[in-house]
């Protein structure tokens, strides 16, 4: 056994891309089949002029804890201003920290969770001939899976409305955190604990535009829901020390409304389990997630995701009776307490969504399968 480890670690395998809650499902079953010798390249910073670290920084550093290098990977954007300028010029940046680090650590195989920043990575690592398995999350591919998929060995696809013909594609589901299917008990110390609770998220990096809707919408809000409120860490709005403020004046009479910044898997474990309903984009792992855990949500797409994937994601729920979307431009007209209680009151096609759910609870035992298969060739 201990003979077969070491032959295991031999084979260094170079995690990439801008998804991190699939790559890490996919890192713990790595770890389970006995491969240590790991390796991820992410992005550091994911907002231009943030200063603080990325959500993917966080988590492959404080949760998973293997080595993270960062690259400044560039991308070219549909919707021309300044930022979408500085973001082209990082492209050749980006293509040269990943040629470096594909040089130095000589992986034997490349896995890629999409995004740009996997795409100069799966680049070098097809002139190289290092064999790439790339997983696709959402409904639509971008122009960035586009070009990974083009260079790629196998596909992992998460839905089967996205199957193709050919041996490259594989339906695998979307990998879920084990953690979010341990259904934990513990709860958040609020002081009323017959009020439902709402989790209000606007994805890893946070939602300046649902976070000032909510601000504004608290005071209705606490009068029947304890509030969950990840409001991101961007330092540009500073938008998680005004919901601070908001928590220390609110909760004076009675403690209902709890800011968080970030919430990392074990709490948002916790929180997705208890929570009776969900204001969230739509982002496609946030999806699984809530089909998983059967959970009722308010999704608001993000209007310029690359192929309007997050509306696409989004309807994958409506279909199912589990989810309303609206269009961001329209909450300054929506009442917002009758739209939650709306879809309260909705009944889900549970038949259905528990046999697409069983799709992706094993997820990532059947990417890992193919990467073991790759690596014996």
């Amino acid at each position: 056994m201990n003979q077969e480890k070491k032959n295991k670690n031999k084979n260094l395998i170079l995690i990439t891309g801008g998804h991190a809650t699939p790559a890490i499902a996919c890192i713990d079953e790595l770890r389970l089949r006995g491969y240590e010798n790991l390796i991820y390249i992410g992005q550091k910073k994911s907002l231009l002029f943030d200063k603080n670290p990325s959500s993917e920084f966080r988590l492959i550093t404080e949760q998973v804890q293997i080595p993270f290098k960062s690259i400044i990977a560039g991308k070219v954007s549909l919707f021309p201003n300044f930022h979408s300028l500085i973001w082209f010029l990082r492209l050749p940046i980006g293509f040269i920290q990943a040629l470096f680090w594909i040089l130095f650590y000589k992986p034997k195989l490349i896995l890629t969770f999409g995004s740009h920043v996997g795409v100069p990575v799966v680049f070098w690592g097809w002139v190289f001939r290092i064999p790439i398995i790339a997983h696709e999350q959402t409904t639509t591919i971008g122009r960035s899976n586009k070009f990974i998929q083009k260079f790629a060995r196998k596909v992992c696809l998460s839905w089967l409305e996205m199957m193709h013909d050919g041996e490259k594609f594989v339906l695998t589901g979307n990998p879920v955190r084990k953690e979010i299917l341990n259904s934990p008990q513990a709860d958040f110390d609020f002081s009323d604990k017959s009020k439902k609770l709402l989790l209000i998220t606007g994805g890893n990096q946070g939602s300046h535009a649902i976070n000032e809707f909510i601000f504004g919408y608290l005071p209705k809000l606490i009068l029947k829901y304890n509030v969950l409120h990840q409001t991101g860490s961007n330092t540009l709005f500073n938008d998680y020390a005004k919901a601070r403020e908001l928590e220390e004046k609110i909760n004076k009479s009675s403690k209902c409304y709890l800011a968080k910044d970030y919430i990392f898997s074990e709490e948002m474990s916790v929180a997705l389990n208890n929570a009776s309903i969900i204001i969230s984009r739509a982002g496609a792992n946030s999806v699984t997630e809530f089909l998983v855990l059967k959970k009722k949500a308010l999704f608001i797409p993000i209007a310029t995701s690359s192929g309007n994937e997050q509306f696409l994601n989004a309807r994958l729920l409506e279909k199912l009776r589990l989810a309303k979307s609206i269009n961001q431009a329209d909450l300054p007209i929506i009442n917002l307490i009758e739209l939650l209680e709306s879809i309260e009151s909705l009944e889900p096609d549970f038949d259905e969504i528990e046999k697409i759910s069983e799709l992706h609870k094993n997820a990532q035992k059947k990417i890992i399968d193919i990467v073991e298969e790759v690596l014996k060739r």
